[in-house]
């Protein structure tokens, strides 16, 4: 008889997660907010392939100058 559950076998062994640290946390935060804005640049030029690396750059160098403004 074949089985209907095509989900993860319940006696693999799950992966344990950890508690992030908060610097950690922080810099998930701040990749999420590079990557959004990378993309809001992206849709601001048209949707215009070819500048991933110029977009992301450029949304880096904004998230991270406004984070040393408000550590000031």
């Amino acid at each position: 008889m074949r089985s209907t559950n095509s989900g993860p076998s319940l006696t693999a062994a799950s992966p344990t997660l950890t508690p992030q640290t908060p610097v950690e946390q922080a810099d998930d935060n701040t990749e999420e907010s590079i990557r959004t804005r990378a993309f809001q640049l992206y849709e601001e030029r048209g949707m215009v392939d070819g500048h991933a690396e110029e977009d992301w750059l450029q949304a880096e160098l904004e998230i991270r100058s406004r984070m040393a403004g408000k550590a000031a």
